[in-house]
């Protein structure tokens, strides 16, 4: 299973001088009450989110014997709750609004990653290398296309 992580987000900007100038003045917030981040901050945030745990999914060893079922299961055991929670605390920094279709699109880019390891696990635990194999491929390929959208929109973790 590779350990490198993906990425389910993204950032944006505000536009012109006489948008900016009028936020900082008014200072707008989202629907929480909470300032909106600019496209600078957002990416901040989410970056800081992917470093921790990036760090900790690089920690994770690949299965020993990965013609074990149960190792393959073990290994994904230890890897999606983590990998869940990332995206989720990412989930939970709001985008500015004028980037908000395109992260839409990078989170469901990532949860459909997300549902493919989860099937990778339950096929690995029902004993199935083959299902395993091929969920685990299509949960690569998910995650390769969340991290190739998050990149367009100028995030690099």
């Amino acid at each position: 299973m590779g350990r490198r992580g993906y990425i389910l987000i993204a950032a944006a900007s505000l536009a012109g001088g006489a948008a900016l100038a009028i936020l900082l003045v008014i200072n707008l917030r989202d629907d929480d009450g909470q300032p909106e981040l600019t496209r600078a901050e957002y990416i901040a945030r989410v970056e800081a989110v992917c470093r921790d745990y990036n760090r900790r999914l690089a920690r994770i060893p690949a299965p020993v014997a990965v013609g074990n079922p149960q190792a393959v299961a073990e290994s994904i055991d230890q890897a999606l709750p983590l990998v869940e929670q990332r995206a989720a605390r990412a989930k939970a920094i709001a985008p500015p609004p004028e980037l908000a279709a395109r992260v839409r699109e990078v989170f469901s880019l990532s949860d459909t990653a997300i549902a493919e390891l989860r099937s990778a696990r339950a096929a690995a635990d029902a004993g199935s290398l083959e299902r395993s194999g091929r969920a685990l491929g299509r949960f690569l390929a998910a995650a390769e296309e969340a991290r190739t959208a998050a990149q367009t929109i100028g995030l690099n973790c």
